[in-house]
């Protein structure tokens, strides 16, 4: 029955119910509001989504350990939610290290995730209507892009305010009042009253929550922005009282609880601090001084890791001194503690690199940018130096660096397209605000065309921009939007084809399961069980051998002997052979994964040598030794390897045409992911 829902039609029924609840609420009609709610959170569509919103994202289970897995439990689960007789259970509470701080998170069960997210349905069109405009954190809709956007044209031109308020709440989770909360949030207060109340378990102990909201729970930022909502109308009464305000002296500009507000002068802005002081009180907060401060904008000031300052009537932005060094530290914790091949150190370093360049290249950065492409060269430097402690010099820059328009650029030696980036080359850009008036409930063309200009924010990479542009941000199944808070999945349309640009398609992660796989005279066949082991979604790739294909190889190979190059075996398993492999015979002819076998310790010391993933956990050679053969000559220098069939007699699986043409039923197909993954293990598959 869960597979047989008709999603498209589900979320149409609960988009519907949510604007009507936006406009009798910013209408003001709460008496309406409350039956629309009610009905929302009574809905079948309402209850399904929210069910497939907790099984989507996956995240860590409550205290009873229980995730939803099967299609039925996941429609019994949404069958099941209601609020008569509800109580939540306490939250599973863990540590996170964020930086040199200690984060709380709190983990609802599954049961209450669901239920948060149902009534966060009702509540986000609510807010989204009685919202502070300038106001950009955990909006549909709205970024961090924008808070930067709309606070550069508060602070520039001709009579721009001279003065600032930096403002910072202290732990606004954790402090805020839930007296208030039950007081002015227009929700079912029983059910409220329960998600604040369940108390938390650490530690074998249970704690009461009587103050704050937890961290971790889909509620909570809707609850905290809603509480800081009306701190603009609030400045303005207070520092207007009986004329038109002027703009300019009192103007907000919030992310979270993080907020910038304008002045006139140092006296208007210190009566500013003032009726903070009293807005938070009212709520339970209270200002964090060691980051709340007075100044002038020609003196500048830090919002979100970025630096303003007024400099000859112009308003320069650039990455704050802090935000490089906390970057330049990460990159050094990354670098020189990476266990793994150069392709993978490249991989997930370009993604750090383009991700803290993708956020400040709105600003004036190109000298940050230079700082950190100079820090990335020298701590490649030490860490291959590291690597290869009695090697000279030039052998390891000839190994890892060739040069290019007067740039050293480390890249693989074989494939100098896979290559670090640096953040120079990038293009400073310039980000256009959003129309402040803006609803993402009752401007769905303007919220569709939004997203459709800022496409190149959802995916990055140049393969995937072409695809993404080529589908006009739509799901190539279904053909609806893929908005900014849905999962989406990049999957082959043609299995074996490759993953080409021409043979690769985004959909709703909520379509993978009935995703169509069009075949070259146009017809179409159903997603089957192999299909999804084989990997056609990223996620699931990294399940099984990353040497199958080349396995594969072997077992269809009818020669007694088989010349392969490495570039051969690369185009084979899809991905770049470890550093290893060019280098060191061990690689090819041990048998124990994650190097710790004989060999290795012979021909290279051990604590120099770190495993990739997929050396970790998989060993290439039984890619061969599996189907008979052996290695019979091995050349590194030409990067050639000459197999030889020792062992007659293996055979292959034939899978039946059944499973291969068309789709199965939802028992079976269940039945058979539980059969394979049981080969699987039990064999080494």
């Amino acid at each position: 029955m869960w597979r047989g829902l008709d999603w498209t039609q589900l979320e149409d029924e609960l988009l519907e119910y949510q604007r009507s609840l936006a406009r009798v609420a910013f209408a003001g009609h709460w008496g309406h509001v409350a039956e629309l709610q009610k009905k929302l959170v009574r809905s079948l569509a309402a209850k399904a989504l929210a069910v497939r919103h907790v099984v989507q994202n996956d995240s860590e289970p409550g205290i009873d350990g229980v995730r939803w897995q099967t299609d039925g439990e996941k429609m019994r689960a949404a069958l099941s939610l209601t609020s008569k007789g509800y109580h939540a259970r306490p939250y599973r509470r863990f540590l996170l290290q964020d930086g040199d701080k200690e984060r709380r998170i709190n983990v609802p069960t599954a049961y209450d995730k669901a239920m948060q997210a149902l009534y966060a349905f009702s509540l986000d069109p609510v807010a989204e209507s009685t919202a502070d405009k300038k106001s950009f954190a955990f909006r549909k809709g709205r970024s961090i892009y924008d808070a930067h956007a709309c606070l550069c044209r508060a602070l520039e031109g001709t009579g721009a305010p001279e003065w600032i308020v930096r403002a910072d709440v202290r732990a606004c989770y954790d402090s805020l009042s839930q007296e208030w909360l039950l007081a002015h949030i227009p929700m079912d207060r029983k059910v409220l009253r329960e998600f604040l109340k369940a108390g938390v378990a650490f530690g074998g102990e249970l704690f009461p929550t009587e103050v704050g909201i937890s961290q971790g729970a889909s509620l909570s930022p809707i609850l905290g922005n809603m509480a800081l909502d009306g701190l603009q109308a609030y400045l303005y009464e207070q520092l207007y009282p009986n004329r038109s305000p002027d703009y300019g002296g009192g103007d907000l500009t919030r992310f979270a609880d993080d907020m910038i507000i304008t002045a006139r002068s140092r006296a208007q802005a210190e009566l500013i601090l003032e009726l903070l002081e009293q807005f938070l009180a009212a709520r339970g907060l209270k200002l964090n001084w060691d980051k709340t401060y007075i100044s002038k904008v020609s003196l500048g000031f830090e919002f979100l890791s970025r630096w303003y300052r007024r400099e000859d009537s112009v308003l320069v932005v650039r990455p704050s001194d802090q935000a490089v060094k906390r970057f330049e530290n990460s990159l050094e914790s990354f670098i020189l503690g990476h266990k793994g091949s150069q392709q993978t150190l490249i991989e997930r370093l370009n993604r750090k690199l383009n991700g803290w360049g993708s956020y400040h290249r709105v600003t004036d950065a190109f000298d940050a940018f230079r700082r950190i492409d100079s820090c990335v060269q020298a701590l490649l430097i030490k860490k291959m130096r590291q690597l290869h402690p009695k090697r000279k010099w030039k052998t390891i820059q000839n190994m890892y660096w060739y040069e290019q328009d007067g740039h050293h650029i480390f890249a693989l030696r074989d494939n100098k397209s896979v290559r670090v980036a640096r953040l120079a080359e990038l293009e400073i850009t310039e980000h256009k605000p959003i129309r402040l008036s803006f609803h993402p409930y009752l401007d769905q063309g303007y919220y569709l065309w939004l997203q459709r200009r800022r496409d190149d924010q959802k995916v990055s990479g140049a393969k995937r921009r072409g695809i993404w542009r080529r589908q006009a941000g739509r799901c190539h199944y279904c053909g609806r939007p893929m908005l900014p808070d849905q999962e989406i999945r990049l999957v082959e349309l043609v299995l074996g084809r490759g993953r080409t640009v021409s043979n690769l398609a985004y959909i709703h992660q909520s379509c993978a399961y009935d995703v169509v796989i069009e075949g070259k005279e146009g017809d179409s066949s159903g997603l089957d069980v192999l299909t999804l082991l084989d990997g056609v979604t990223e996620p699931v790739r990294g399940l099984e051998d990353p040497y199958w294909d080349l396995r594969e190889v072997f077992r269809l190979c009818r020669q007694p002997s088989v010349t392969l190059t490495f570039q051969e075996i690369e185009r084979i398993i899809g991905f770049e052979l470890d550093w290893e492999a060019r280098y060191f015979q061990a690689f090819w002819f041990d048998e124990a994964p994650a190097y710790v076998g004989s060999q290795w310790e012979k021909e290279f010391p051990f604590h120099a040598v770190e495993p990739s993933r997929q050396a970790a956990e998989y060993v290439i050679a039984d890619a061969w030794r599996s189907q008979g053969y052996r290695i019979q000559r091995l050349d590194l220098t030409h990067g050639k390897v000459v197999f030889h069939r020792e062992v007659y007699g293996t055979v292959g699986l034939t899978i039946p045409p059944v499973l291969l043409q068309g789709r199965i039923s939802e028992n079976a197909a269940h039945e058979a992911t539980t059969f394979f993954a049981y080969l699987i293990k039990k064999y080494g598959l």
